[in-house]
C-alpha cells in the first residue's frame, strides 16, 4: 500500500511537469513524500531558469539589433561629416591658390593679399584639424562597430547555450517519459 501511493504520488509529479513542458497549465500537485517535493522543486527551479534564460536571450537580441541601427545611423552621419570637411578643405585649398596667384601678379597690393593670405592659412589649419577630428571619429565608430561584433557574437552564443538548454529539456523530456513509462508499466 506504501509503494503504491509513493508511485502515485511520482507518476502525479511527472504527469505535471510533462503538462507543463507541453504548455498546459495544471495544478500544482502537493507531494507528500520529501524526495518528491525536492523533485517537483527541481523541476520548477529548472522551468523558472529556463524561462530567465530565454527572456535574457530575447533582451540580448535586441540589443544587438538595436547597436546595429546606431551603427548604421553613426556610420552615416561620419560620411556625411567626411564629405563636408573635404569640401571644407578642397575650398580652403583652391581660396588659397586663388590668393598665391593673386599675390605673384599684383604687387601693389602686397600688404592686403598677405593678410588674406594668413587668414586663408589658418582657415586651412581649422580645416586639416576638423579633418583630422573626423578621422578620429571614424576611428571611434570603428571601435563602436567592433563593440557591435562583440555584442553579436556573445547573442549568438547565448543562442547556442539556449539551443543546448533546450535539448537538455527534450532529453530531461524524454527521460521524465521513460520514467513516467515504468511507472504505468508497475501500475499495470
Amino acid at each position: 500500500m506504501y509503494k503504491a501511493k509513493t508511485i502515485k504520488e511520482a507518476v502525479c509529479i511527472l504527469n505535471y511537469m510533462i503538462s507543463q513542458m507541453e504548455g498546459k497549465t495544471q495544478q500544482l500537485p502537493t507531494p507528500q513524500y520529501p524526495i518528491h517535493k525536492n523533485m517537483l522543486e527541481s523541476y520548477e527551479k529548472m522551468f523558472e531558469n529556463q524561462k530567465v534564460l530565454s527572456d535574457t536571450a530575447r533582451e540580448s537580441l535586441d540589443i544587438a539589433v538595436s547597436l546595429s541601427e546606431f551603427d548604421v545611423m553613426m556610420k552615416h552621419s561620419a560620411d556625411n561629416l567626411i564629405r563636408f570637411s573635404e569640401d571644407i578643405s578642397i575650398l580652403s585649398e583652391s581660396n588659397l591658390a586663388i590668393v598665391e596667384e593673386t599675390t605673384a601678379s599684383m604687387n601693389q597690393v602686397n600688404q592686403t593679399i598677405t593678410n588674406a593670405s594668413t587668414s586663408l592659412n589658418g582657415l586651412l589649419e581649422e580645416s586639416k584639424d576638423l579633418v583630422d577630428n573626423n578621422k578620429s571619429s571614424i576611428a571611434d565608430l570603428l571601435n563602436v562597430i567592433k563593440i557591435k561584433e562583440v555584442v553579436i557574437n556573445d547573442a549568438e552564443e547565448m543562442k547556442v547555450e539556449v539551443d543546448q538548454l533546450i535539448e537538455l529539456s527534450h532529453k530531461i523530456e524524454d527521460i521524465v517519459n521513460s520514467v513516467s513509462q515504468i511507472a504505468e508499466q508497475t501500475n499495470l
